[in-house]
């Protein structure tokens, strides 16, 4: 295959199926707008457009600045964080289609695969969902796709290949692991430049591509407080990914096992996965044996990020990170699909042209009733944080109520609720430190509580189940009518921030709540050991029997307990230590108290999980 030669101009018919295509495309990318963010993500890019700082995570490293660039640009004209992020993901969607019916030109694919594989690739349930979303995969890869179409064409045009440097930067800064999909294309297109004697060009597309690239990542640096902080904040994301995600990890699945995750089911449709599984062996097999150059190449574009994908990247979210490769599996099954026409129309002396287009059109149509059902849910309903958010912010009143939020729905929180006294709990048994003083007490949490006064909000699982990530289908509010009661040897509560924590003496009793059947607790305290004379020993005794006893050895220490069997009335939980420390006494402080230790943290409830 030669890079250098002209495209053969595409004929009218050939041109009004495109748009056509092109336009039904983009009606059915308006279908998949979802009603409302969900994912983890998504609340953080959203939180990024009011204020980036990729050291506190909003958004997660490395950042993505030009992607959260371009939504701030849109909320100009949208007015809603969300809905900004949403409204680049649909227009993205539908671009989607010409970008890569234009790189399979570029790889000289004939038009009929061309159609095909942007067609399969625009249908595919993981795709279609996302370009309803606030993610910016879709954006990425749209840009990514169009940057290596410009570029293969800058193998022939010195200002395609100027504008493929420029796309690909910016296609970069939204996400870095784009410059791993140009990689093949950049190098192609520079080397015919060289060759063609172009120095001037090929220095300016890699100078241009390098500003906007170092721009938006020096950028990035800038807003999240210092170069330094960025730093860390990227060393502590890579350490992570290495020690969590990738293949290192000693809890992630087998590579072998995740394989058919990888490239046969990243959606799980059951037969379909099958069906183009089956395609893309075909394509392969015929591409190895003869050749094939243009499968060849694609390999070779996109083949590196799905080996990296694999390897390294979270498995639990397979369905969106599969996007950075997905078209290599789209181009895959169109050629698959045109050489078993190609078979059968040469069997039955049928035409081939019309074999493929009937294939083509069954497979889409497949594709559509699979995914159409799972749309609809993610259209018309709100994602359960979106309604528990939406649900607290009708019915409860931000000057008389506190949030316990757990961890895992922090940053939905503070994003919708900034307005409210709100405190982070670790798990759903959390008891309040401070007492109520009048006001309201509500638990976010998510999952579905079995607390029989809890708010439960749910999103139905079936065909959305097997795209997206398995998080957020269940979320809960809990009314916290009962709490712990600080009885003897407490001190009042303190508090800085959200935070609450509170002293005790060398004794104290707790009462705890009513539990039926068997419990679980946890405590997490702090003991002055550089101001006590000696190691204390503590004791934990729960309803008069001794729990534990243990030496205080550590500043910060958790303790965890299963208790066999709580009680239905009031749960008696004494803490006792045998040092404390007075600071007016010792001359550290102008404070009289006798501190034994100090209470962060006390989650009490029923063992299963769910608790008050």
């Amino acid at each position: 295959m030669n890079l250098t030669e002209p495209l053969p101009a595409l004929s009218v018919p050939q041109r009004r199926l495109f748009w056509s295509a092109l336009i039904v495309c983009a009606l059915t990318r308006l279908f998949a707008l979802s009603a409302s963010l969900w994912d983890w993500d998504e609340v953080l890019f959203s939180s990024a457009m009011d204020e980036y700082d990729v050291s506190s995570h909003r958004p997660h490293p490395p950042g993505f600045p030009l992607f959260i660039l371009t939504a701030r640009a849109m909320r100009l004209v949208v007015g809603d964080n969300f809905r900004s992020l949403q409204t680049i993901n649909v227009i993205a969607a539908c671009l989607l289609f010409p970008a890569l019916f234009s790189l399979c030109r570029e790889l000289r694919f004939p038009y009929a695969v061309s159609m095909t594989a942007a067609g399969f690739c625009l249908f595919l349930p993981n795709v279609w969902f996302f370009g309803g979303t606030g993610f910016s995969d879709v954006p990425s890869l749209m840009l990514a796709v169009l940057a290596c179409a410009l570029l293969l064409r800058g193998c022939r045009d010195r200002w395609s290949f100027i504008g493929g440097a420029i796309v690909l930067g910016i296609a970069a800064g939204y996400r870095p692991q784009n410059l791993l999909l140009g990689a093949l294309p950049a190098l192609l297109a520079c080397w015919y430049q060289l060759r063609g004697r172009h120095l001037l060009i090929t220095l300016a597309g890699a100078a241009l591509g390098a500003a906007i690239l170092f721009g938006s990542y020096e950028g990035a640096a800038r807003a999240s407080g210092s170069r330094e902080n960025y730093r860390q904040a990227l060393e502590h994301h890579r350490k992570y990914i290495l020690s969590v995600d990738s293949f290192m990890s000693p809890t992630r699945p087998s590579l072998l096992r995740l394989f058919d995750d990888f490239f046969l089911r990243p959606y799980r449709a059951g037969v379909i996965n099958y069906l183009l599984f089956a395609l893309n062996t075909l394509s392969l097999f015929h591409a190895i044996r003869r050749r094939y150059g243009p499968i060849l190449l694609t390999l070779g574009i996109f083949g590196p990020f799905a080996i990296m994908a694999w390897l390294v990247l979270d498995h639990l979210s397979i369905s969106r990170f599969s996007l950075g490769y997905i078209p290599l599996l789209a181009i895959l099954s169109a050629d698959g699909t045109e050489r078993l026409a190609t078979f059968v129309a040469h069997r039955f002396s049928w035409s081939a042209p019309r074999v493929t287009a009937c294939v083509s059109a069954v497979i889409l149509m497949v594709l559509t009733l699979w995914t159409v059902p799972a749309l609809w849910t993610a259209r018309t309903t709100d994602s359960p944080p979106a309604a528990a958010l939406k649900w607290i912010r009708t019915h409860v009143d931000p000057r008389t109520a506190r949030l316990y939020v757990a961890s895992g729905m922090l940053p939905y929180a503070q994003f919708a609720l900034s307005d409210y006294s709100m405190t982070e709990t670790r798990d759903d048994r959390f008891l309040p430190m401070q007492t109520s003083e009048g006001s309201k007490w509500f638990l976010l949490i998510e999952g579905a509580s079995e607390n029989p006064a809890a708010l439960r909000f749910l999103r139905p699982r079936r065909r959305l189940w097997k795209i997206a990530r398995h998080r957020y289908f269940e979320v809960s509010i809990i009314p916290m009518h009962r709490a712990a009661r600080f009885r003897d040897g407490w001190y009042e509560s303190e508090n800085t921030g959200g935070e609450a924590w509170r002293w005790m003496g060398r004794r104290s009793l707790t009462e705890l709540p009513p539990v039926s059947g068997a419990a679980r607790l946890q405590l997490l305290f702090q003991i002055p050991l550089d101001t006590l004379k000696s190691t204390p020993t503590i004791s934990v005794i729960v309803n008069g029997a001794l729990l534990d006893r243990f030496q205080g050895a550590e500043p910060h220490m958790q303790r965890d307990y299963l208790i066999a069997e709580g009680t239905n009335r009031v749960n008696h939980l004494v803490i006792e230590t045998s040092d404390a420390v007075n600071p007016r006494e010792r001359g550290l402080a102008d404070d009289p108290r006798d501190l034994g230790l100090l209470l962060r943290s006390v989650s009490w409830g029923p063992a299963s999980g769910e608790g008050e």
